[in-house]
């Protein structure tokens, strides 16, 4: 099946609220789930504090990881630090990719804007016979995301209760 132009579904209600409610849950796991876990590992609010006001997400979730290894863990949580990081970034790509989407369509007025496609599983990106397409999640697969988003803040939320927050 050939993708299907789903630019004017982006103007509909439930995929935008999905958007909003991902980008908000994904504020909320970064503003909360990052930075108690970042105090819990460095022991230092005052640092903690730092590397959110310098570091972006990115950065510090490599700092969460390295944290975690250098704090002689038992394996167990440094595993489960490392799938949270895991799964974060991947998020972090839909967050990317939701912006790149987003801001496309918002400026189409300046020419004639990419075509945006959802492709089914499997049909590599970049190939849908377009060559100005952009891919682009529909609202459940934004949905799922947006619980697991929830699920990775409550995992580092109680990660860091267990290991005895500052």
């Amino acid at each position: 099946m050939p993708p299907v132009c789903i630019t004017g579904d982006i103007q509909k209600l439930p995929l935008r609220a999905a958007f909003g409610a991902f980008l908000a849950e994904l504020d909320r796991f970064e503003a909360e789930g990052v930075r108690v876990a970042l105090r819990s590992l460095s022991h230092d609010p005052a640092f903690a504090d730092q590397s959110e006001q310098l570091l972006d997400l990115e950065a510090r979730l490599t700092l969460l990881e390295r944290l975690a290894g250098a704090r002689a863990l038992p394996s167990g949580v440094v595993s489960a630090v490392d799938d949270v990081v895991a799964r974060a970034r991947r998020l972090l790509g839909l967050r990317q990719t939701i912006g790149r989407v987003t801001s496309t369509i918002a400026v189409g007025g300046l020419g004639t804007p990419p075509m945006v496609v959802r492709h089914r599983r499997g049909t590599p990106l970049g190939r849908s016979g377009e060559p100005d397409a952009l891919w682009i999640p529909g609202a459940r697969q934004i949905e799922a995301c947006t619980g697991e988003a929830a699920e990775l803040n409550a995992l580092l939320t109680a990660l860091a209760a267990d290991l005895g927050r500052p």
